[in-house]
């Protein structure tokens, strides 16, 4: 008797230590896809914002109210004429909220690297050469309408302004269209993580 109840102990224990085994297998994977998920979301969630900081830092239209607000942030001095000066503060503030938009993607690509590998970083590649060329668009401009680059060739302002200035229409506007691909190669990336 004793030696058939040692048996169903040691067999009941197995059976135990298995279904624990698959338990915790089960929860590891639910936690990594919970996991996954969340970290998807957070990244195409910062591309977008990235890409609509984008688009306001390009929009043509700069109010009055917004120069003022940028020059108390921003120095000025040195520029002589103020409507310039409000111009490059303005593009300025604009650009820096790309920039802190970026720099929140760019943590979360980094946290994505870690957990699915190198891949990430050639993801990451287009979105950051649009934020670049953005960069330095705004500097070739501000500095054509403060008169620190003198006689810019006409080639030269239309590729700053074809950069700087928001169409509206993408089918005219070549560098919302790339801005709008190199968003689209993230999401490529996060989609699969993110589908039930």
């Amino acid at each position: 008797m004793s030696i058939v109840k040692d048996a169903v102990v040691a067999i009941a224990a197995a059976f135990g230590a298995v279904f624990a085994g698959m338990g915790l297998k089960a929860w590891k994977r639910q936690l990594t896809g919970k996991t996954d998920y969340e970290l998807a979301r957070g990244i195409l969630r910062r591309a977008l914002e990235v890409r609509r900081a984008i688009e306001e830092a390009r929009d043509p239209s700069i109010t009055g109210g917004e120069i003022e607000a940028a020059k108390e942030h921003l120095k000025t001095e040195g520029i002589a004429d103020q409507r310039a000066a409000g111009t490059v503060a303005a593009y300025n503030v604009r650009y820096g909220k790309v920039v802190t938009a970026w720099f929140q993607l760019y943590e979360k690509m980094i946290e994505a690297e870690v957990s699915w590998g190198v891949s990430v970083k050639a993801a990451k590649d287009p979105l950051e050469a649009c934020v670049k060329e953005l960069r330095h668009a705004i500097w070739s401009h501000n500095d054509m309408i403060t008169g620190r680059r003198r006689n810019p060739t006409p080639d030269q302002m239309q590729k700053a302004d074809d950069v700087v200035y928001s169409l509206k229409d993408e089918d005219r506007d070549g560098f919302a269209r790339k801005v709008n691909e190199a968003v689209k190669v993230i999401e490529d990336l996060v989609r699969p993580h993110i589908k039930p």
